[in-house]
């Protein structure tokens, strides 16, 4: 795949976490990667708006009060034995999703890291062969093999895998504290 010469634009990858279908356990919450300005049907940059300067993790509410972005999600669905990995452009506000947790942000990355990006997601490998494995696995594999190859920071990936534990406790089905 080839990128454009001067997209001129870098993409903000995120953790989307969704809550746990049936119900909200914390093994059973979605959670997948989503590049905020990056068109993976032409490795290119799109105009954003970046729904979080701060760093910090984005509610429903502050999404609900920026405009969407366009980007691409890339995920594994389905269930034990049957996942699968998923590459989609996304042109709407996912915390209008039902379900819709939060967005973490993990790095900034220039167009040649979003390309090199979308190439390690494809490459991970879907484990349908151990039973505890699911999303939320996949993602961890692909963040340490984007710190592997340079294409992520050990202290960026460190934060928000930091910020995706603390999300991934709130599950609210469970809890009975």
């Amino acid at each position: 795949m080839s990128i454009a010469e001067d997209t001129g634009s870098n993409a903000q990858l995120f953790i989307v976490v969704f809550a746990g279908d049936p119900i909200d356990l914390m093994e059973y919450r979605h959670t997948l990667l989503y590049l905020a300005g990056y068109d993976a049907t032409t490795n290119r940059g799109t105009p954003q708006s970046s729904p979080s300067e701060s760093g910090e993790a984005t509610s429903k509410e502050t999404l609900q009060n920026s405009s969407a972005t366009a980007g691409t999600i890339f995920q594994v669905s389905g269930a034990h034995g049957f996942f699968t990995y998923e590459k989609e452009p996304l042109s709407e506000d996912m915390s209008l999703t039902p379900g819709f947790q939060r967005q973490i942000p993990v790095s900034t990355l220039t167009a040649q890291q979003a390309v090199d990006f979308e190439h390690i997601c494809e490459y991970t490998p879907v484990n349908n062969r151990e039973r505890g494995w699911n999303c939320q696995s996949w993602v961890g594999d692909v963040l340490q093999r984007a710190v592997e190859q340079g294409v992520l920071r050990v202290p960026d990936v460190d934060k928000a895998v930091g910020a995706l534990a603390d999300c991934l406790l709130e599950a609210t089905a469970g809890n009975s504290l």
